[in-house]
């Protein structure tokens, strides 16, 4: 009685545990053994209750999320960006291993004949922890009994047969891969330590232990309560006992695993089992979901004499033994008995005759099993030095799941235990090998002997290779298939270092959230190949994308340009998908279906991305504001990434113009295209000027529409004008003032047109951009000082054209000179080129437009500005490459020999022209422009010299070294 209450009492303050020997069946108290074995102390009651306390939760130091490996390349935010893990979710360094017998969970073996049947002893029931997430899958067993020696005692029925079990749980997603019987007495058995039996010696048997194991969808931040209830059946298939086990599935991982145990916990306590076969079956939500039998037998007592021999020959195995040390004794007795030649090496071996440590009695156990199953594997490690010397953790492992190995694939433990890292030495990562290699062989054979295969898997393992093999058995936890997919790739079988295992590290986590979408990622075209950098990462973002909110996720992945490869611009733009969702997931999965992404990526519509992802840190409601705007809803151009970038400048630098503009009617009804290209003006940077604050008045009063024309090359092309209103005009009446506006802009806007096709025909090149920004302003409509006489500038993102400057047949030149620094700005060429070739295109759309010879046109003009270059000591291009390297661009800018650079250069051009002929001029102009573009750099001085001399025949090579070292100077190779 007083057992019972202790029992209760201690059952209560459980959490998870509720354990109550009332719960058992009541037992025959003829049938239990009322003498202990010689050696073992009377029973103590305030220890048996200790020990039944004791029975708690497996738990492992509570881990945090495994890290990102490192690719070859990192991208400026730092790519990681996991949820924080917030589970108490275990992960341990190595899988769940399998029993050396197989469970029955699908349709019950075939019970094994045992001998009579008696009723098992009241020892205490324990109960371990509710399962422990770890990352370690576990297979689906398939393993057969080992051999064990014939039981001497009559054989009686066999257990009662048991209902299918099912093998799974619907309430968890949760499938059951082992259920497997280990020894134990009064303390609990590490999972390192634990030694996986079917069959359990009668004399040595204390408790006998039962671990379930589940792998299932990581809870992530859902908690999952079951009950386990254990039967336990005799030998004829009565029942013995029931128990329960409240359990829990919790955080990050995917697989569990709980313990129970049956028998007598009393430290040295054995010879209470009863012999037979014994069934366990576990149930939850009142179905059978695993069911198992282990067998207790009886050996003989009589010892050999080879044994005895043997026995004496070991200093402690004399005088009072502990159970240890009888339990070494069995092992070393039953290997003499069956194999004496290995029992006699056995025993010679330092570790074992100065006497077998916990640490080393994993590995003697382990060896004797393999030698029941297979002899000469056994004695060839037997023979390896490193197992004849003293035993470490990590050999003691390499022993067991060799053993475990061998068990479910012979040929492939022989081919590993040859390999010459299991010769010479296993290290702590080639152990752990050792039990993921075991883990494929039971949930995937076919992943098992890739994996052996693997060039980089004989040579020895490193920690990065191991990290890899971990990825591909946390995968198979989740989806075999996909794992053995994933295995067989060229990547993988070469090496998996580096992009290669960071990218499986990314569809390892995203596989966790949904393997059907990692299946789809893995089976692109661009993954099966050599994964390059920019791939890990798009892979690793996307899993960021997932993690946050799922239907987001599978949009990204199902975008055309993801599908058909991944380059630079792919991989920022998850990137920034990913940086926004952080922010605000509404607005990520919003922009994920704007018609404009859905196709080819170009690095315009990443800049705007990223513009978006940094307005929606800077204003969070502006940024979702304009987000649902038609000039980005509808259809995306260049400008409309100028508009972002100038919403941006505004706010850091001009926060108040911001302010004004955001509060009229025009911006709160939502930008259309043409009001989007007022907003790239606005936003341009005052250098020279004008700047923000100068287009108030255009602001609050403006006009402004478009005209789309057709060029050969470029296609479609549109041409935005922005322009006063015609009361902001001083002349006489509203009709004519609107007359005068419409006059001078379609005169603006012939002109660009003539221009733009001329000098497409001149380089046979496509106009650089496809779509133009005019505004048309007169200085002091901008509040210009009257230091300013006349507005001609290109601006980049738009161009400012002064009215006057629009008229028809006028000789100046402004804006065919701004139009033609699209094709040659800074980024494509050093200053005296760009400005010379935009003075060589005007002077070209001039006589193209007006008639007349290319040379006179410009000669009066051209000529007396070369004087003036002659009159400042600059009679070359090289004279001014030299002066704008000792002052700099913004001194240099400001003297007065600046305008050499158009002078001198307009001149060399014009000189190549006539030596060349038209056609060579283009063909060199067309191989710098594109060698720019290409290197996303100005061309150098050496590469327009050598791109105009391959366009010289043998008649004007001469010349035209001539002239190049007379017009610009500078020393070049032959």
């Amino acid at each position: 009685m007083l057992w019972r209450t202790l029992a209760g009492l201690t059952a209560s303050v459980l959490l998870v545990v509720a354990l109550a020997c009332g719960s058992l069946e009541v037992l025959d108290p003829a049938n239990i053994p009322t003498v202990p074995p010689e050696d073992t102390p009377p029973p103590d009651i305030r220890r048996t209750v200790a020990a039944a306390v004791r029975a708690t939760i497996q738990a492992a130091p509570t881990p945090t999320p495994d890290a990102a490996p490192t690719s070859t390349q990192a991208p400026a935010v730092p790519p990681t960006r996991d949820p924080a893990v917030t589970a108490t979710s275990v992960e341990v360094s190595t899988p769940v291993p399998e029993p050396t017998a197989a469970p029955t969970f699908l349709p019950t073996a075939s019970p094994v004949p045992v001998a009579t049947p008696a009723p098992l002893p009241t020892a205490e029931q324990k109960a371990t922890q509710a399962p422990t997430v770890t990352p370690a899958p576990a297979p689906s067993p398939t393993a057969t009994v080992a051999p064990s020696p014939t039981p001497t005692p009559t054989p009686t029925p066999a257990a009662t047969p048991t209902a299918t079990a099912s093998g799974s749980i619907p309430t968890l997603e949760a499938r059951v891969t082992y259920l497997r019987f280990f020894e134990s007495g009064a303390t609990e058995v590490t999972r390192e330590d634990r030694v996986y039996r079917r069959v359990f010696d009668q004399e040595s048997t204390r408790s006998i232990d039962w671990e379930l194991t589940l792998v299932h969808p990581p809870p992530g931040v859902q908690i999952y309560e079951f009950t386990v209830e254990a039967v336990y059946h005799r030998p004829d298939g009565s029942v013995l006992g029931r128990s329960t086990l409240e359990g829990r599935l919790e955080g990050d991982s995917t697989i569990s695993w709980t313990t129970s145990s049956f028998g007598q916990r009393e430290k040295g306590r054995t010879g209470g089992w009863p012999l037979g076969a014994y069934r366990v079956d576990l149930l939850v939500d009142g179905g059978l979901v695993a069911s198992s039998e282990f067998v207790i037998e009886d050996r003989p007592n009589a010892e050999p004499a080879s044994f005895i021999e043997l026995r004496d020959g070991l200093p402690w195995a004399t005088g009072r033994l502990t159970y240890e040390n009888r339990r070494d004794l069995k092992t070393l007795s039953v290997l003499t008995r069956n194999h004496p030649d290995l029992a006699a090496t056995v025993a010679a071996f330092p570790w074992v005759v100065e006497g077998v440590t916990d640490d080393t009695r994993v590995a003697l156990e382990y060896l004797a099993l393999l030698a029941d199953q297979d002899p000469v594997l056994a004695t060839s490690l037997a023979g390896l030095p490193w197992v004849a010397d003293d035993i470490t953790r990590p050999e003691a492992t390499a022993l067991k799941y060799l053993t475990l190995l061998s068990r479910r694939d012979g040929p492939l433990a022989h081919t590993v235990a040859a390999l010459p890292w299991a010769i010479n030495q296993v290290s702590p990562q080639e152990g752990t090998a050792l039990e993921y290699l075991y883990f494929f062989t039971t949930e995937s054979p076919a992943i098992a002997h890739i994996i052996a295969g693997y060039p980089w898997f004989a040579d020895g393992i490193t920690a990065a290779e191991l990290g890899a093999l971990k990825d591909l058995r946390d995968v198979a936890t989740l989806d075999v298939p996909l794992s053995q997919s994933l295995a067989s790739r060229n990547w993988a079988i070469d090496g998996i270092i580096g992009d290669e295992r960071f990218a499986l590290w990314s569809l390892k986590h995203l596989a966790r959230k949904d393997p059907s979408l990692a299946t789809q990622v893995a089976g692109y075209p661009w993954v099966s190949d050599d994964i390059t950098s920019h791939e890990a990462w798009a892979l690793n973002y996307l899993k960021d994308l997932q993690a946050l909110d799922a239907t987001l996720g599978k949009t990204v992945a199902g975008l055309s340009w993801f599908v058909d490869e991944i380059d630079e611009q792919g991989r920022l733009t998850v990137e920034i998908l990913a940086d926004i969702a952080k922010l605000d997931v509404d607005l990520a999965r919003a922009l994920a279906v704007l018609p404009w992404l859905q196709f080819e990526l170009t690095s315009d519509e990443q800049v705007a991305l990223r513009h978006l992802s940094d307005l929606l840190i800077q204003d969070p409601v502006l940024a979702k504001q304009v987000s649902d705007m038609a000039f980005l809803t509808s259809s995306f151009e260049v400008q409309d990434r100028e508009a972002l970038s100038s919403l941006l400048y505004l706010g850091v630098n001009y926060p108040n113009v911001l302010a004004l503009m955001a509060k009229q009617d025009w911006f709160v009804d939502g930008l259309d295209d043409l009001e989007a290209a007022f907003v790239v003006v606005l936003g341009t940077p005052p250098e020279p000027h004008p700047g923000p604050m100068d287009f108030l008045g255009f602001m609050r009063n403006r006009q402004e529409g478009s005209k789309t024309i057709i060029l050969p090359l470029a296609g479609e092309v549109r041409l935005n004008w922005i322009q006063n209103k015609p009361e902001a005009m001083r002349t006489v009446t509203m009709e004519q003032a609107a007359q005068d506006l419409r006059d001078i802009r379609e005169a603006m806007l012939d002109q660009l047109e003539d221009a733009i096709r001329a000098m497409e025909e001149l380089t046979g090149l496509p106009f650089p951009r496809q779509e133009i920004i005019a505004l048309l302003a007169l200085p002091r409509e901008l509040n210009l000082g009257s230091e300013v006489d006349y507005l001609d500038l290109n601006r980049g993102t738009h161009i400012l054209v002064d009215p006057e400057l629009t008229i028809p047949g006028e000789t100046n030149r402004a804006l065919f000179h701004e139009i033609a620094h699209y094709y040659w700005g800074a980024d494509q060429a050093p200053l005296w080129f760009r400005e010379g070739a935009a003075d060589f295109l005007t002077s070209y759309v001039r006589d193209r437009t007006y008639g007349g010879s290319l040379r006179v046109n410009v000669s009066p003009e051209l000529a007396f500005g070369l004087k003036s270059c002659d009159s400042m000591q600059v009679p070359t291009i090289q004279k001014l490459i030299d002066k704008l390297a000792v002052e700099g661009y913004a001194a240099h800018r400001q003297a007065s020999n600046f305008t050499c650079n158009h002078n001198r250069g307009e001149n060399l051009f014009i000189e190549l022209y006539d030596l060349l002929s038209p056609g060579p001029f283009s063909a060199a102009w067309r191989e710098l422009h594109q060698l720019a573009a290409q290197q996303k750099r100005p061309v150098d001085e050496n590469e327009i010299y050598q791109a105009f001399l391959r366009q010289a025949t043998g008649d004007t090579v001469d010349a035209f070294k001539g002239l190049y070292a007379r017009l610009h100077g500078g020393d070049f190779p032959d």
